[in-house]
C-alpha cells in the first residue's frame, strides 16, 4: 500500500526537520482555519452581532412629542441584498419639526368638529327648537367623533410606546 506523499517525505527527514514541517502544517492549517472562521463570522446578521455597526437615520421629532424615521443616513457593513439595509434602525440625528404630527392633527381637527357640533346642539336646546331631527343628528355625530377621537388617542398611545416603523 503507497503512502500518502507528505507522510513518506516526513519519515524520510531527521527528527528536527520532521517537528518543523508538522509545526508549519498545523501553522498552515490553523490559518486556514482562522480564515473560514473570520469568513463565516462575516455573514452572520447584524441583528445577532451585537457589537456591528447598524443602519443609521435621521428621526423627525415634532412639536407634540411624537417622533417618525426621516431620511436614511449611513449605512452598516451588513448589506444582504442589493440596496437593502440590515433591518436594525439608530437615530443619526435628530430634527425637531415645527409642527404636529399627523395623528395629532386629525386629533385637533376632530376636536374642532365635536366642539362645534356640541355648541350647536346646545345653542338649539337653548333656543327651544322644534328641529328635532337635526338635534338627533347632531347627538349621533357627536358619538361618532368621540370614538373616532378615543380610537386616535389610543393609536397615538400606542405608537409613543412602541419601537416605532
Amino acid at each position: 500500500m503507497p503512502r500518502h506523499p507528505c507522510r513518506a517525505s516526513m519519515h524520510s527527514l531527521p527528527d528536527e526537520e520532521k517537528g518543523y514541517q508538522h509545526a508549519a502544517l498545523e501553522a498552515t492549517m490553523k490559518s486556514s482555519f482562522e480564515k473560514e472562521l473570520r469568513f463565516s463570522m462575516s455573514n452572520i446578521p447584524a441583528s445577532s452581532d451585537p457589537n456591528a455597526p447598524m443602519c443609521f437615520y435621521d428621526q423627525k421629532k415634532f412639536t407634540c412629542g411624537d417622533w417618525a424615521w426621516g431620511n436614511f443616513a449611513a449605512r452598516c457593513n451588513h448589506e444582504y441584498r442589493m440596496g437593502e439595509t440590515c433591518g436594525m434602525r439608530l437615530v443619526h440625528n435628530t430634527e425637531p419639526v415645527g409642527t404636529k404630527c399627523k395623528l395629532c392633527d386629525k386629533i385637533d381637527i376632530k376636536t374642532r368638529r365635536l366642539n362645534t357640533e356640541i355648541g350647536r346642539l346646545q345653542r338649539w336646546i337653548q333656543e327651544g327648537s322644534t328641529l328635532k331631527a337635526s338635534m338627533e343628528k347632531s347627538r349621533d355625530q357627536i358619538a361618532d367623533l368621540q370614538k373616532e377621537i378615543n380610537q386616535l388617542e389610543f393609536e397615538r398611545r400606542h405608537k409613543k410606546f412602541s419601537l416605532g416603523k
